[in-house]
């Protein structure tokens, strides 16, 4: 029970985030606490089982493609969003004295990253689901930058260091997940 209720409450963070940015990272900071692993753990991972396992719905509209394409795409999935939320972290926190004075909090840190992967992966989600290619979909990133942006605030970001985190974050966070998966796609 505890691990459904985990996996509500995260995706009840990344649906107030998409509809209210700055709200949302306020809410989060006040019942979210600083227990990144809980989140991650009851969270974000079965929500990325899920991201992984709509790749089967593609085999009800693409006529070309077997169980063992999807299988693929969804390991890939999968793989891709829980790698970069590993790298993600690590990379910032290996350049923040350079982009940042601000200390930030390790936790809060994952949290954001682990929202922003949340939010990344239902656009995996939503383009798996649909049977046409939209142009839309493809520009949803930036709004992943938008959230990122007002998450700034809840990790204490000064507003001097705004610019030089947000290259970071988008390197960080936004980047690897498309270019673990262009990179899977090849070798596979």
């Amino acid at each position: 029970c505890t691990f459904a209720a985990g996996m509500m409450t995260f995706l009840k963070y990344l649906l107030q985030l998409v509809v209210s940015p700055g709200q949302g990272w306020r809410d989060i900071a006040r019942t979210a606490g600083d227990n990144s692993r809980k989140l991650a753990f009851s969270g974000l991972f079965p929500w990325l089982v899920v991201v992984g396992l709509s790749s089967f719905v593609r085999l009800l509209y693409v006529h070309d493609e077997g169980v063992a394409d999807a299988l693929l795409a969804g390991i890939i999935n999968f793989g891709k969003f829980s790698v970069a939320y590993f790298m993600a972290p690590l990379i910032i926190n290996s350049m923040i004295l350079q982009a940042t004075d601000a200390y930030i909090s390790e936790d809060r840190l994952h949290i954001l990253t682990a929202c922003a992967i949340g939010l990344l992966a239902a656009i995996a989600l939503l383009e798996n689901c649909l049977p046409v290619s939209m142009t839309m979909l493809h520009f949803l990133p930036f709004f992943v930058g938008i959230v990122i942006w007002k998450g700034t605030e809840y990790l204490g970001v000064p507003s001097k260091d705004v610019g030089a985190f947000m290259i970071l974050a988008l390197l960080a966070i936004i980047a690897p997940p498309y270019v673990i998966g262009w990179l899977l796609g090849l070798i596979l």
